[in-house]
């Protein structure tokens, strides 16, 4: 049941920068890698 649950919190990100900005414009959300997310500029 593990297996099924590896990527929810990866899809739920997508779906919440599709609602702040879509792909036309510059990302209010980023990733950074090995700490988390990020609002605002890039990192």
């Amino acid at each position: 049941a593990t297996a099924t649950w590896t990527n929810v919190i990866e899809v739920q990100i997508n779906q919440l920068r599709k609602k702040l900005g879509g792909s036309d414009q510059i990302p209010v959300l980023h990733t950074v890698r090995g700490k988390g997310y990020q609002f605002g500029d890039e990192p």
